[in-house]
């Protein structure tokens, strides 16, 4: 719809319409219409975009279950997949509108890991691990989420009576 500063876009505006983006200028939103070009929709944060810190999103599509934005490990929203349309992945691009120049990403990107399948909660986990010891960041811990290694040990549990204090930038 060129509404919101868009973080990631398809290339051109004829590509299937796959984005993410900041709308009401500070919740992220996960947009996409079916190949057929009908079926706008997808979730929109429940959790306000920080200022001035670096944030842990993750933004996904289940083919068979619906869409969801994760914010530092922990979900925030979901929707049911209303239609049983395929949706063909367009080019992407980062940091623009497909069209419109000025609807693009004010902020900055540290890293962006891409996936083609549905990660599995302990892939997922073993991925924001790493993140957050390699930016130290802190995951949130209202899901008494342990940090593990890329064998998915555990490294630091949060059942620990030490304090992990990452350093939030």
């Amino acid at each position: 719809d060129g509404n919101g500063s868009y973080i990631v876009d398809r290339t051109t505006e004829t590509d299937n319409l796959m984005s993410f983006k900041m709308v009401n200028t500070d919740k992220y939103n996960y947009q996409k219409r079916n190949n057929g070009g009908n079926n706008l929709e997808g979730p929109v944060s429940v959790t306000t975009a920080p200022t001035g810190a670096f944030t842990f999103i993750n933004y996904y599509r289940d083919y068979n279950d619906g869409y969801g934005i994760y914010i530092d490990g922990r979900l925030d929203v979901t929707t049911t997949n209303n239609d049983d349309d395929a949706i063909t992945g367009p080019t992407l691009q980062l940091g623009r509108h497909a069209v419109n120049a000025n609807q693009g990403l004010y902020g900055e990107l540290a890293e962006v890991i891409l996936y083609d399948d549905v990660l599995s909660t302990a892939e997922r986990r073993r991925i924001e691990s790493y993140l957050a010891i390699k930016y130290g960041m802190s995951l949130d811990q209202t899901t008494l989420t342990n940090y593990v290694n890329s064998a998915g040990n555990t490294i630091y549990p949060v059942a620990s009576t030490a304090s992990f204090n990452a350093y939030k930038y």
